[in-house]
Formats: structure tokens, C-alpha cells, sequence
């Protein structure tokens, strides 16, 4: 009895310091997610946006700045810093590829290398955003389908994984 009362503070220091040690950086990783959501979600409004001043005769930097200007945060903030990267000097292929790096998206990445190669090989740069929002909508569509069909499945395993505990717990109750 005396020894557990020793352990007391021993074990409640230890909690505290590994909330204090790893708690700041949990936190910065869920904000960090969040912001990656949040673009995510706005960068279908966001190439509409675009294509829409690129239809109305804007250059694709023309395109960036009313992005920018119409859009909230996260997305205003990132073509920000594409923006001012490309007023130092910085090529824009270079700006948006700094812009994917940062962002860590997928379907941004898509938009850079397509925005790249209709710069390089010639076309309508609209007309590419069209088809990319259509592909990102349907498979945004097609994620939640199978986020939906697969969640079943991952409540049965939990289930199926927690009952030897729950069932051990139980029976060291009776006995």
C-alpha cells in the first residue's frame, strides 16, 4: 500500500509529460489536416473561379489574383505566396509547383502539370480547369461512396477486435 502510494505522482508526472511533450505537435498536426481539408474542399470553387476570368480573356497571373482576391482562406493564402513569388521573379511553373509541394494536394497537382503542359504545348487552359473539376467532383463523389460502403466493415472489425477484451474484463468481474 505504501508502494502504490509512492507511484501516484511518479505516474501522473510521467502522464503530464508526454501530454506536454507530444501535445503541441498532435495539435499542429490536426490544424495541419484541417488546412489541407479546407483547400481541398475550395480548390473546386476556386478553378471555376479561375477558369471563368481565364473564358473572360485575363492572363492566367490576372486569373491567380482575382482567386485570390474572391476566395477565403486557405486558397487565397496559398496563391498568395505563388503571387509574391512571382512578383520576385520566381517562373510561375516554379511558383505553382512550390504551391503543390506546400499543399500536399493531389488534385492540385493534377492542375499545375496540366497548367505546365497547355503553357508549353499551347491550348485552352479554361477548358483543361473544366475537365479537371468534373474529374475531381466525380471522384470526390465516387470517395464518398466508398467511404460510406466501407465503414460498415470497419465498425465489425473494431467490434470483432474489442470483444476479447470486453469478454476478459467481464470475466474477471465474476470471478
Amino acid at each position: 500500500d505504501v508502494c502504490s502510494s509512492d507511484l501516484g505522482p511518479i505516474i501522473v508526472a510521467v502522464l503530464v509529460g508526454a501530454i506536454a511533450y507530444w501535445g503541441p505537435e498532435i495539435y499542429i498536426i490536426r490544424l495541419r489536416s484541417k488546412r489541407r481539408a479546407a483547400f481541398s474542399e475550395q480548390l473546386v470553387d476556386g478553378l471555376v473561379l479561375m477558369a471563368n476570368g481565364l473564358r473572360s480573356g485575363f492572363t492566367l497571373q490576372q486569373a491567380i489574383d482575382m482567386l485570390i482576391e474572391e476566395m477565403p482562406a486557405p486558397i487565397s493564402q496559398e496563391f498568395e505566396l505563388v503571387r509574391r513569388e512571382f512578383r520576385v521573379g520566381v517562373d510561375i511553373d516554379v511558383c505553382l509547383r512550390n504551391c503543390v509541394n506546400r499543399t500536399k494536394d493531389e488534385d492540385l497537382d493534377l492542375v499545375v502539370t496540366a497548367i505546365q503542359i497547355t503553357r508549353q504545348l499551347g491550348g485552352n487552359i479554361a477548358e483543361v480547369f473544366d475537365r479537371i473539376v468534373a474529374m475531381v467532383r466525380e471522384r470526390k463523389i465516387l470517395k464518398g461512396k466508398a467511404d460510406a460502403l466501407t465503414s460498415e466493415g470497419k465498425m465489425q472489425a473494431m467490434v470483432v477486435g474489442l470483444l476479447p477484451y470486453c469478454f476478459m474484463f467481464a470475466m474477471t468481474k465474476v470471478n
